[in-house]
């Protein structure tokens, strides 16, 4: 049994799978309309600034290659621990820098055979600044101490409305 969204080219299976074929931004609109309030403002502001994902089902969208990013993908739910907005980028995370990253207390992944790092949060500026302190504790820029503590104050400012370069970009990649 299939259930097709009004103006796309996306069907969604009873299952929750997806069949995509050229998934548009009316397809994503259509699928994330029923979706939590922080799930689908997050969406909205990802199909606004990176255009129609690549992929559309019930409980998430994704885009490859869009704005630096390896891949993107806003989740209806959250999976545990993590925000509902998934970024990846192509990184080679030293095997020997692995400890010192798990002290971050950031919801990341290392997937070193495709050499891949992602983050999760509630927003794209909070997965910037993941990113961002991530590659100075590689780099030993900063200790995880350190970076875990800058993340939390960090943080904490832009809720106030406070604005940091770490929130506005991958520094490591200009």
């Amino acid at each position: 049994m299939y259930k097709s969204i009004v103006g796309a080219a996306a069907l969604l299976m009873a299952s929750g799978e997806a069949l995509v074929v050229a998934a548009g931004a009316d397809a994503a609109r259509g699928a994330v309309s029923l979706w939590p309030q922080a799930s689908r403002t997050v969406a909205e502001a990802m199909l606004e600034k990176y255009g129609p994902p690549g992929t559309v089902d019930a409980d998430s969208i994704s885009w490859i290659n869009a704005g630096g990013w390896k891949k993107t993908t806003v989740r209806r739910l959250p999976r545990e621990g993590e925000g509902v907005l998934e970024q990846a980028i192509g990184y080679d995370v030293p095997q020997e820098k692995r400890a010192a990253l798990a002290k971050l207390d950031i919801a990341m992944k290392v997937n070193q055979a495709d050499k891949v790092l992602s983050v999760a949060s509630e927003s794209e500026a909070a997965n910037f600044l993941a990113m961002n302190l991530i590659d100075e504790v590689v780099r030993g820029k900063r200790t995880p101490e350190d970076a875990r503590a800058f993340y939390q104050t960090t943080l904490r400012l832009s809720a106030s409305g406070k604005s940091s370069p770490y929130m506005q970009g991958l520094l490591f990649r200009r």
